[in-house]
């Protein structure tokens, strides 16, 4: 169950960032990452919003593979979506993830 009111909150595989800054707009008291192969997503006025590309050796991306820092039970809520052509192995992606 998602709390009403998340204050972290993750989206991986932010693409363009539209949900992230959608979201940060929707809840300004949550901070709010969007994670992706590369940067450059949409400028947002708001202070609850980073970006963040995971370190993956320089090269390449597995969302597997990923290293992620972040502490156990550190988000609220995770989205991760459209990503069917990028995770090959589902079970250990939330494993990692969640």
């Amino acid at each position: 169950m998602v709390a009403r009111t998340p204050t972290s909150i993750l989206d991986i595989g932010c693409g363009s960032g539209i949900w992230a800054v959608d979201i940060a707009t929707r809840f300004p008291n949550a901070g709010v990452m969007g994670a992706d192969i590369v940067g450059g997503q949409p400028g947002y006025d708001g202070s609850n919003l980073r970006w963040r590309t995971p370190d993956h050796g320089g090269i390449g991306f597995d969302l597997e593979d990923a290293q992620w820092d972040f502490p156990l039970n550190s988000f609220d809520l995770i989205h991760a979506g459209h990503l069917c052509g990028a995770v090959s192995d589902w079970p250990k992606f939330f494993a990692k993830v969640y």
